[in-house]
């Protein structure tokens, strides 16, 4: 897929001029078996990923990945055992659902220093509501 999508050839078939193809052979093959190992690619793709992030969501797009990294034929499988089916099981439903763990929680946000309590707060926004505190909503 990766060669099909850079080269943009029939069967991803991989021209020696291609000065792009050149490059990155130079810069990340240092075993010069002629591909790229597994290491050497994903060295290649986490330093893309930094430079030009654009591109890399768009080539992986292109290639039928999702924003979760899986490509679209594996999203939401049932049967696939990396996927957490049941929400419960999640570390963060358990976390909100016990109330003493969920105290503890904003127990340390409300005890560390102003810019750090920012900085956990897209921890906050992922959590599920505190029963207890959805209660106290409710009435």
């Amino acid at each position: 897929m990766f060669i099909k999508a850079t080269t943009n050839t029939p069967g991803g078939i991989i021209v020696h001029s291609d000065e792009r193809i050149f490059k990155i052979f130079n810069q990340y093959s240092f075993t010069e078996t002629g591909y790229l190992m597994e290491d050497e690619f994903l060295k290649f793709y986490f330093d893309k990923s930094k430079d030009v992030p654009e591109i890399v969501w768009s080539n992986l797009t292109h290639c039928n990945y999702g924003g979760n990294l899986k490509h679209l034929s594996e999203s939401n499988n049932p049967n696939d055992p990396r996927e957490t089916q049941d929400y419960w099981n999640l570390p963060r439903a358990s976390l909100t659902a016990d109330q003493e763990a969920f105290n503890e929680l904003l127990h340390l946000i409300e005890n560390v220093p102003g810019s750090s309590q920012e900085e956990m707060w897209p921890l906050i926004t992922q959590l599920r509501t505190n029963p207890k505190i959805y209660g106290q909503l409710l009435t």
